[in-house]
């Protein structure tokens, strides 16, 4: 997300997009200077119930970087659901 939000129906698009691609990224939006790429946690009824990411300074954390990151946060958050029983359906 490299946006600040203004319009609801703006946020809902990249909230759609989000849920679909299951990971989101922002590229300095919420904070100038600053890249991270989040994923979910999901329990056993697929409920999300936290979520894994990483943050860095958009200097060092550029978005060739935050590619290899999403993969690996990704794996990780998958990881962490499957252990609290989540199955992708």
């Amino acid at each position: 997300m490299d946006v600040a939000y203004v319009d609801s129906e703006i946020l809902r698009a990249e909230l759609q997009d989000i849920r679909r691609l299951g990971y989101a990224v922002d590229l300095g939006g919420y904070l100038p200077g600053v890249n991270a790429v989040g994923a979910p946690i999901r329990d056993q009824t697929h409920k999300v119930v936290a979520s894994l990411g990483i943050v860095g300074p958009a200097s060092r954390l550029k978005e060739e970087k935050l590619t290899f990151c999403t993969i690996h946060v990704q794996e990780a958050a998958a990881e962490m659901s499957r252990s609290l029983g989540w199955n992708r359906r």
